[in-house]
């Protein structure tokens, strides 16, 4: 276990390791000086998306999920025997295990008091470690829950999320254009060899990213424990083919029919680049921007207008390896369709450059400024570690907020009005929501100003 590079954000007082396997696999460990708890995450690239480059049935990641996490193995040999081992008593802190499947990645967790780290280590080594031979045993009984888990869902074409991913492919059929789940058909489709594949193919060294946070120092034993998990993936010749598929950059509309909702949204995205290095001075400009346009929303649109509620804007790293999507997004009255189409785009053409000239918009950016530079204490949370360390299993840069920060003290708003000019030089894609059929909201959105701003494609 070879220590590659540390560092302590000086205001959060939360120290980052990364380690380095003989095998390849990486280790991140946050030492956060106010937790008590031990929780330990191992992040796989073994999400849904590589399915269709192993030619198996949808659904078969999150089939494994429910097999390796759920179901007695070689350490715990009955359902009661993990209820037992994961409980509490007065000597041993109760711990707390689980998994989730995305689009990417599998994750598998565990997480209680620091006292029961070794416990900890144990039962994700055990769910890791699972005996393949015990999927035919358990296969029928996971099929029957997960087939009861997707009645549940709603049907593909109300489905926001996968349609939202169709819609940034334009409908290619690729690994992130099915749901997670599967359709009944292929879940009964699913076989133990194809689990049996699955599990071999992606559950390996360059796959695999393990995350830690506690409140100490590593002690030996902990390190010990987490070397056996590391031993049990031999280097491997293997290569996993990620999904390529690069995101459709060109000027369109998708509506997504709610009949639940009574209002409209609309949405603005911009797909960008996801970068290796980081640039911390995008960095920076790129989180005062998310706050502007929230403020600018909230004081023009909702104050001045009443056009809105509220406005949010979404980082979405999940649905691509290479690329992500910055979303803006307003809820409007119908009625207003029209009047916060043109007040989106005063909003861009005018509001931004006024509010970063005028006094009180000085005051503000100074604000955020300082915000950034002396935060608060934030609050604790177990998947701190988990989130800080993922950008290694894609081979980029880990954040380190005191490298943002020398950059903050440089930044000014001419900087960030000049940010703000070249986002809205890309190339977007715009989702509506509505209880309709959107035709006659498409047909005005793309006669609109701020339709008719942008470039057709890159």
């Amino acid at each position: 276990m070879k220590k590659i590079h540390t560092f302590t954000d000086s205001l959060t007082k939360i120290k980052h390791t990364i380690y380095e396997f003989p095998n390849g696999i990486k280790l991140l460990h946050a030492q956060h000086p106010s937790s008590i708890d031990y929780a330990l995450s191992v992040i796989v690239r073994a999400g849904s998306s590589f399915e269709t480059i192993n030619n198996l049935p949808h659904g078969t990641a999150h089939f494994l999920e429910h097999i390796i996490i759920g179901n007695p193995n070689k350490l715990l040999k009955s359902k009661f025997e993990i209820d037992e081992f994961e409980s509490g008593n007065k000597d041993e802190p109760e711990i707390f295990s689980n998994a989730s499947t995305y689009k990417k990645y599998m994750c598998i967790y565990c997480y209680g008091n620091e006292k029961g780290s070794n416990r900890i280590n144990q039962r994700i080594k055990s769910v890791l470690d699972y005996p393949v031979e015990n999927i035919l045993k358990y296969i029928e009984k996971e099929r029957q829950i997960i087939l009861a888990e997707q009645s549940h869902k709603n049907k593909e074409k109300h489905d926001r999320y996968l349609q939202f991913s169709k819609f940034l492919y334009n409908n290619e059929n690729n690994g992130f254009t099915h749901t997670i789940i599967g359709k009944k058909k292929s879940i009964k489709q699913i076989s133990t060899q194809d689990l049996k594949t699955f599990y071999k193919k992606q559950f390996i060294p360059e796959n695999i990213l393990i995350t830690l946070q506690t409140g100490k120092e590593l002690l030996p034993n902990q390190k010990e424990e987490i070397q056996e998990i590391v031993n049990m993936y031999n280097q491997s010749t293997n290569k996993t083919i990620s999904p390529q598929n690069p995101i459709s950059i060109s000027k369109r509309i998708h509506h997504f029919e709610d009949k639940q909702i009574e209002g409209i949204s609309i949405s603005i995205l911009m797909v960008q680049e996801k970068r290796k290095k980081l640039d911390y001075k995008t960095e920076v400009l790129e989180h005062l921007f998310r706050l502007l346009m929230r403020k600018i929303s909230h004081d023009y649109l909702r104050e001045k207008l009443g056009l809105i509620y509220s406005a949010h804007m979404f980082n979405n790293f999940g649905l691509s390896f290479k690329q992500r999507t910055i979303e803006y997004t307003v809820i409007t009255q119908p009625k207003n369709f029209d009047k916060i189409l043109i007040s989106i785009n005063d909003l861009i053409e005018k509001e931004i450059k006024r509010f970063l000239n005028s006094k009180e918009g000085k005051i503000w950016f100074e604000s955020k400024i300082s915000a950034y530079i002396f935060p608060r204490t934030m609050p604790f949370k177990t998947s701190y570690a988990e989130e800080k360390g993922s950008p290694l299993i894609e081979k980029r840069e880990v954040f380190e907020l005191d490298k943002a920060i020398r950059q903050a003290l440089k930044i000014n708003n001419k900087d960030l009005y000049e940010f703000s000019n070249k986002f809205f030089s890309n190339t977007p894609l715009f989702w509506i929501e509505s209880d309709t059929d959107g035709s006659k909201l498409t047909k005005k959105l793309k006669a609109s100003k701020l339709y008719n701003r942008f470039n057709g494609n890159i």
